[in-house]
């Protein structure tokens, strides 16, 4: 028995320190993504910048492994996983607009949205539509991304709960869907005929009876990064809609969508600065919505975001359910800076 429990502690001691190599690699990989996106050689390197989109789980993982490597005598070890858990926890609230915040404030919001990514391949739409009608006071606006032509007959059925529709269904992913209880003012949709293929995305402002200002909303789902010019074509979706953003002189602006982007590659705090919006997550895992199929959230990693303007202030964050999707729902309000 007691070399049973050797050998067992043996091979414990063996997965730790393996799983430290692990570790110690592939963050030393993302954190050359910084410099070489600035020098211009990520188009090249594209798959460096991938490797960044996982520190919240690089940064848990120094944690378990600096704890299991202690009890083993291996300090030194310890001491660099424990190192990679702080930098890596440091770079997770980094671009946070309140990073010290973990937790929503109690406020009721003047303006409540939602962005939701269902799949194309999605054919089954009772459970959204259940989901939409149960909460149709509790929403302002709904995007619904990988729209097809399936979603558009959902959201008809919906017009009496939300009576004004925009409607760019496509057979591929990146068709687009949006509910409104208001009027739409001055709806647009905005042409990104980048690297890789014509993107697209949508403008639009509403008014809600609770709020002093009308709310301007930019919606775009960008270009999964699965190689060198599908990562440029992302990058430029979200810069090319962050500009048009930086020429709006409203003062209620939301930025939303799909942005198959983590608050931890480089080019997010570009997005940011461009467009002159803040982001807010909370919890240590900032509201993951990516892929649902994992069971535990810490799988999971944000990719989905609403980006919002200094008239706002962001009052509630929440993930919500699949609906049979690889997203969850992301629902937002905000109050207005006064």
């Amino acid at each position: 028995m007691k070399i049973k429990t050797q050998a067992i502690i043996g091979d414990a001691h063996r997965l730790t320190v393996w799983l430290y190599s692990f570790l110690r690699f592939f963050f030393l990989i993302s954190l050359i993504a910084i410099p070489i996106h600035y020098t211009g050689l990520l188009s090249i390197l594209y798959f460096i910048d991938l490797f960044s989109h996982f520190t919240l789980q690089y940064a848990m993982g120094g944690l378990v492994l600096g704890a299991l490597l202690l009890v083993f005598q291996e300090k030194k070890k310890a001491a660099i996983c424990f190192c990679i858990f702080f930098l890596c926890l440091i770079e997770t609230r980094w671009t946070l607009d309140h990073p010290l915040q973990f937790s929503p404030t109690a406020e009721k919001p003047v303006y409540r949205v939602a962005t939701y990514n269902h799949n194309v391949g999605k054919r089954d739409f009772q459970t959204v539509r259940d989901w939409l009608t149960q909460h149709h006071e509790e929403l302002d606006a709904v995007v619904i991304q990988e729209a097809n032509a399936g979603t558009s007959e959902m959201a008809e059925s919906l017009r009496a709960l939300f009576p004004y529709q925009i409607h760019e269904p496509r057979d591929y992913p990146f068709g687009m869907v949006i509910l409104s209880k208001y009027e739409f003012v001055e709806p647009q949709k905005i042409s990104l005929p980048g690297p890789y293929f014509e993107n697209m995305a949508i403008h639009f402002s509403f008014q809600s009876p609770k709020a002093l200002r009308p709310l301007a909303v930019y919606a775009v789902h960008s270009y999964p990064p699965a190689g060198p010019l599908a990562a440029s074509q992302r990058d430029y979706d979200l810069l090319e809609t962050a500009r048009y953003i930086g020429g709006d002189k409203s003062q209620n602006i939301v930025m939303m969508g799909d942005f198959n982007l983590t608050p931890f590659a480089p080019v997010f705090g570009q997005v940011l600065d461009v467009s002159d919006l803040n982001y807010q997550s909370y919890g240590l895992l900032l509201n993951p919505t990516w892929p649902s199929f994992n069971m535990f959230d810490f799988l999971r990693i944000p990719i989905d975001h609403v980006f919002y303007s200094d008239g706002l202030i962001q009052i509630e964050k929440q993930v919500g359910a699949s609906f049979g999707s690889d997203h969850h729902i992301l629902i937002v309000g905000y109050a207005e800076n006064r």
